[in-house]
């Protein structure tokens, strides 16, 4: 029997900036491929047809009001985003640890404040639309979309 990996420790950093202490949770962003419907001439049902991806996305909570956070979700200095997650996965069978590393780049489109209330920290979350996306655990990249700068071999393998 096979234990999963449990996130021991994360940190996020922006533009080279740690942001150590500050982040309390992120919600990572999801790969899904859009797929419709397809039926033609004489096929007796439909089959799917993957159009490439959805949207991708992400949230970032913060434990509290955070000038750098601020600017960097309403574009103050910067016009992009470009951000790294990076944790420490451990199976608790083996004790294995595996890095994970996800790389992306995009704009920060929402600052949420929250509510603010006397003696407690007040969360704040940034939601972000990315451009892209790289998954890389133990140094391997397992996933990379890149809406941008696609070439035709990336868009052929990215649908198929």
């Amino acid at each position: 029997m096979k234990m999963p990996y449990t996130l021991k420790a994360f940190n996020f950093f922006s533009d080279g900036d740690a942001w150590k202490g500050l982040v309390d949770e992120i919600e990572l962003p999801k790969i899904k491929k859009k797929i419709e419907d397809h039926q033609g001439a004489g096929m007796v049902a439909p089959a799917p047809m993957s159009l490439g991806y959805e949207a991708l996305e992400m949230a970032i909570t913060l434990g509290g009001v955070e000038a750098a956070a601020i600017g960097f979700a309403t574009g103050v200095g910067v016009a992009s985003v470009v951000g790294r997650f990076s944790g420490a996965y451990q199976r608790d069978d083996t004790c294995a640890v595996s890095a994970v590393d996800i790389y992306v780049r995009g704009t920060a489109t929402e600052l949420d404040p929250g509510t603010a209330k006397q003696g407690e920290k007040n969360k704040v979350k940034l939601s972000l639309k990315l451009s892209y996306i790289r998954f890389v655990m133990d140094g391997a990249v397992l996933a990379e979309v890149d809406a941008l700068n696609t070439s035709d071999s990336a868009i052929a393998a990215a649908i198929n």
